[in-house]
């Protein structure tokens, strides 16, 4: 078969010939699921110690990790969270702040956040 394009003739037969007497002779192989998913474990594990090593860096200075907001802000609020959801009851009012404040309306309390309501109701601060 010739196409033309242009001034340039391209032949492709023999070229597809030669690829496929070249794929014919090769061995077919059988793809387990460990090749087929090793490059994605591989990358799962390579990001997973990445976050490990990051996380080890920012933590591992305890007087570094605790300043700024979490001492004087977060804290406090997760545990009277904790205190509440231990009790059995929904936080809507904290007593402790600004000499009164809403609790389960105020994005900033960390209601909702359910890591930080699990971890705070079943241990104490």
């Amino acid at each position: 078969m010739t196409a033309h394009r242009g001034e340039v003739q391209i032949r492709s037969e023999p070229v597809l010939d030669r690829a496929r007497a070249f794929a014919a002779g090769l061995p077919r192989r059988r793809w387990g699921i460990a090749d087929r998913y090793l490059a994605d474990v591989v990358a799962i594990g390579l990001l997973l110690a990445i976050a490990v090593v990051y996380t080890a860096a920012a933590v591992v200075p305890v007087e570094a990790f605790i300043r700024g907001d979490w001492p004087t802000f977060i804290f406090p609020n997760y545990a009277a969270m904790g205190e509440r959801l231990r009790a059995f009851d929904i936080p809507g009012w904290n007593p402790h702040q600004f000499s009164g404040a809403p609790f389960a309306g105020d994005p900033e309390s960390g209601w909702m956040y359910l890591p930080a309501m699990a971890v705070y109701a079943l241990l104490p601060p």
